[in-house]
């Protein structure tokens, strides 16, 4: 079967964001007998390792300004020199640039939605104008189920147009522990990770008196800090307030992420919103027992709390509980970790999601319904 011609619009696609590693990977991981892909960005990128696949950077900020419109045109031009196939948009800006364009060069599009909250991700204003575009759109993917029902019911979306993909992860780079020498950088004791941008949704200010009420277990715990953001100030401030300032470890961004989590005891998220969280994923791929507020896609990634603790979001009381509870059940921490790594390779092993966006794509392109 011919590979299909596919072009990707994002507004950058430099590592660090959930989306960005992700398409990175895909682009990766695709065999070109399957997918064929080329990538437009709308500000400065740099691919490393990618040398196959052809790279238009725009370098556009907004679109009414004469620079945006010379974008657009040079986008839709793009398109129709490199004869694509479809055309896949992310991120609010690429979208609407990506959709336009394709538009004017004849070039079916595909619009990935991998976000929801009304009123935080999207204003009123934003939610007219993904409708407006909407009817010029082939298809819909969406990396979550609670994704995919926020968009039909936000955007109007017909049930049929949109398909559930998640996220994949690499797990050749993230596995469980192999040994037990702890790396120098980690604290002694037992600790407990969170990997989050320091920003309100992400629920880190929920967090810290949340670790408060288990500061003083036999276990000793920590709690290791991987992010930052604008929010960081008044985390430090919430640990002084709360006399833990030696059990609280601000790592800042990392890139060793994978190499550091298998040496965790246990993981949190206490997000305020997820779509389908890539540090869930991530904790489980590892063997880790997590805990984390019941919020968009969590649910679905932890099987209905099979394979964690799931708590109401905004509650330090209760995600306190559920800290606690673990770290009194070794034996239940035990069986999680091993059913976390058994249920990401069966779902989420980039082998498992691979085969469905191929095969997503080529229906959108085909105009095909979905199966039933």
């Amino acid at each position: 079967m011919k590979p299909l011609r596919v072009g990707f619009v994002i507004d950058a696609l430099n590592p660090g964001g959930g989306t960005e590693n992700q398409l990175l990977l895909l682009l990766r991981k695709w065999s070109r007998s399957d997918i064929e892909p080329r990538l437009c960005t709308l500000h400065d990128t740099k691919l490393e390792g990618l040398d196959d696949v052809s790279h238009l950077c725009l370098r556009v900020g907004r679109l009414a300004t004469p620079k945006g419109f010379l974008g657009l045109w040079r986008m839709s031009k793009w398109m129709r020199q490199e004869k694509l196939d479809l055309m896949v948009t992310f991120f609010r800006d690429s979208n609407l640039m990506g959709t336009l364009a394709a538009k004017f060069a004849g070039v079916p599009v595909v619009s990935s939605r991998r976000n929801l909250g009304k009123g935080y991700w999207h204003t009123p204003n934003e939610i007219r104008r993904l409708r407006f575009l909407n009817g010029m759109t082939q298809g819909f993917i969406a990396n979550s189920d609670a994704v995919r029902r926020y968009t039909i019911e936000t955007e109007g979306v017909p049930e049929h147009a949109i398909t559930v993909i998640p996220n994949a992860i690499d797990l050749d780079r993230f596995r469980p522990r192999t040994n037990q020498e702890r790396p120098e950088l980690l604290p002694s004791g037992f600790l407990i990770g969170c990997v989050a941008n320091f920003r309100p949704i992400k629920g880190l200010d929920l967090l810290i008196p949340a670790f408060a009420q288990v500061a003083d277990h036999a276990l000793k715990p920590q709690l290791v800090l991987f992010g930052a953001g604008d929010t960081e100030p008044e985390l430090r401030r919430l640990v002084r307030d709360h006399g833990i300032e030696s059990q609280v470890h601000f790592l800042g961004r990392r890139h060793d992420v994978p190499d550091l989590l298998p040496h965790l005891d246990m993981a949190v998220l206490p997000s305020r919103g997820e779509s389908l969280s890539n540090a869930v994923v991530e904790y489980l791929a590892v063997g880790l027992p997590v805990v984390a507020t019941d919020v968009g896609g969590t649910r679905e990634l932890l099987l209905e709390g099979g394979l964690g603790s799931l708590v109401p979001p905004e509650s330090s009381e209760a995600l306190g509980k559920a800290l606690l509870a673990l770290l009194n059940d070794p034996d239940r921490r035990a069986q999680l970790g091993r059913d976390a790594v058994a249920s990401v390779k069966k779902r989420f092993a980039v082998d498992a999601v691979l085969p469905m966006w191929i095969e997503t794509l080529r229906r959108f392109h085909a105009g095909e319904p979905p199966p039933a």
